[in-house]
């Protein structure tokens, strides 16, 4: 029927496999619900709290599909692979200065000071990280808690 050169007849045979798929389509859909609904009463009795409520906003919110994009250094969009080696590039400069300690903002600010006044040492900060709570919303840039705890030096 969406082809140029369509007739009646075939405009009468798509019809009738639409009339054909709708009653299945809407009977698929009304399983996936139900599954759905069973998997958060497991989730509900197993006492799963963070799973269960974070399948509930899957399902309260409206598919949205992410786009993978980013800037390049001369500002042109690059998306997919090409990501990956400019997060890459994009960190290897920030983690190789020639000055270990004099290029970090924790040695270099006057406001980062302990209780004492003097400069926060590695160890201090290291401990302040391990305090930090678990799935708690990000901060400015995105990057979870539970990242710092689990990523390591």
């Amino acid at each position: 029927m969406q082809q140029r050169s369509y007739t009646r007849a075939s405009t009468d045979k798509y019809r009738e496999a639409r009339q054909k798929e709708k009653p299945v389509h809407k009977r698929k859909k009304k399983q996936h619900e139900d599954d759905q609904v069973e998997r958060l009463e497991e989730l509900g009795q197993q006492h799963q709290t963070i799973k269960f409520y974070r399948d509930i906003n899957k399902l309260r919110n409206d598919f949205k599909q992410r786009l993978t994009i980013c800037k390049s250094k001369n500002g042109d969009i690059i998306t997919e692979t090409d990501i990956l080696n400019r997060r890459k590039d994009h960190f290897h400069e920030l983690l190789s200065s020639t000055e270990q300690n004099k290029g970090s903002p924790i040695m270099q600010d006057n406001k980062n000071t302990n209780e004492e006044g003097s400069a926060l040492t590695i160890e201090e900060v290291e401990m302040a990280i391990q305090k930090l709570k678990n799935y708690k919303a990000p901060g400015t840039e995105n990057i979870p808690a539970k990242l710092f705890k689990c990523g390591g030096n």
